[in-house]
């Protein structure tokens, strides 16, 4: 069981029960009820006195949290049953009483994560019912509470509707079984013009802010989500693919970090998969790099997420705070600081399938 690769930032809450005793059927969306950072949620449900806890909270920059691992059941919903088949998200407000307004960043991104829950977790759609029957539940549907809010309660259906349309967009089975999707490519290094789906190979893209763009390494792996963002940086030997009006949302809810990206007769092809291409093999490692060390020792400080390979498979979860590890013959350890170390944390566990290809710098999660 895997965690959502769209999470920013990580602190694990004792509150829980490990494992949870059912598999994942539902979402539950809760409000926070004040415009609270990701971190700062983080320290409300890392007291063991708090009794409380989320799988993700989400701020009203977007950005996303885990406090509970998906394997296990958060302290979310005063109902232990649907705690054990949900996944719980808690969403800042930008706004107080009485209508506890949510942001547009923070709706989208809830929006995003309850499409990526789905997909890794087998829910086929989202079933809002309007009460615990459904998939899609509500704090206030197990206590007397107002949780999640007038605003975010009106915009239920819409949720369970929007997710369900990217779920239900045309794909294909690729030849690993993996999910492809396609698009026309429009055109490269040229103008992006309305709803047109455009490559850039210069140094920046140029664009303005009215669209959807995602960089693609040089080994043709998505290096982040589709941001709304323009004049995008090109990564040295890839290229950004940029996005407007329906194209635009084509990337969005195609295109994922570590996902896959290539273009064949015209079209782009995004396959979902888990990937990452690595900064070295052998050297140090430095902000927010994957490294690969194949003799010796790693040589590295305690600040990063480290994991031995063995026969391509991962022998513990990736280990914090240690450094400097010994790297025994015939086996990899990957070593990953910031970002790349949560990337680590996030889709590798004891027992994953690892490829390390250090020829081309290459590592694939299965």
């Amino acid at each position: 069981m895997s965690n959502s690769s769209l999470v920013n930032y990580t602190k694990i809450s004792p509150n829980s029960n490990n494992p949870r005793n059912s598999a994942i059927k539902k979402i539950t969306i809760h409000h926070c009820a004040g415009n609270v950072t990701v971190e700062a949620l983080g320290d409300v449900f890392a007291p063991v006195s708090r009794q409380a806890s989320a799988n993700y909270g989400i701020d009203s920059d977007g950005r996303v949290g885990m406090y509970v691992e998906e394997k296990n059941r958060a302290w979310t919903s005063s109902s232990g049953e649907n705690d054990h088949q949900a996944i719980t998200i808690e969403v800042a407000n930008d706004g107080g009483a009485p209508d506890w307004h949510v942001s547009d960043k923070a709706l989208a991104k809830l929006i995003e994560l309850c499409v990526d829950i789905c997909k890794r977790n087998g829910i086929q759609s989202l079933n809002y019912t309007g009460d615990a029957s459904g998939n899609l539940t509500r704090h206030n549907m197990f206590a007397a509470t107002t949780c999640p809010g007038p605003y975010l309660q009106g915009k239920f259906p819409y949720i369970a509707d929007e997710v369900n349309r990217r779920l239900n967009q045309s794909v294909e089975k690729a030849p690993s079984g993996r999910i492809a999707a396609y698009h026309k490519l429009d055109g490269t290094d040229v103008g992006r013009g309305a709803d047109k789906l455009i490559r850039y190979t210069g140094v920046r893209t140029g664009t303005n802010v009215y669209g959807f763009e995602v960089p693609i390494d040089r080994n043709g792996i998505a290096t982040r989500n589709p941001e709304y963002v323009g004049n995008s940086a090109v990564p040295a030997g890839g290229y950004v693919l940029s996005g407007h009006g329906e194209a635009g949302q084509w990337l969005y809810a195609n295109v994922r970090e570590g996902y896959q990206v290539g273009i064949y007769d015209g079209n782009v092809k995004a396959v979902q998969a888990c990937c990452k291409s690595l900064d070295g093999v052998n050297t140090g490692r430095g902000e927010n790099q994957l490294i690969a060390y194949t003799r010796g020792m790693t040589g590295t400080n305690p600040y990063g997420f480290e994991v031995c390979i063995v026969d391509g498979v991962a022998t513990t979860d990736p280990v914090y705070g240690e450094g400097n590890i010994i790297v025994a013959d015939g086996t990899y350890v990957l070593s990953g600081h910031g970002t790349a170390g949560q990337w680590l944390f996030n889709n590798v566990k004891k027992g994953t399938r690892v490829t390390v290809d250090t020829n081309i710098g290459f590592v694939k999660v299965e």
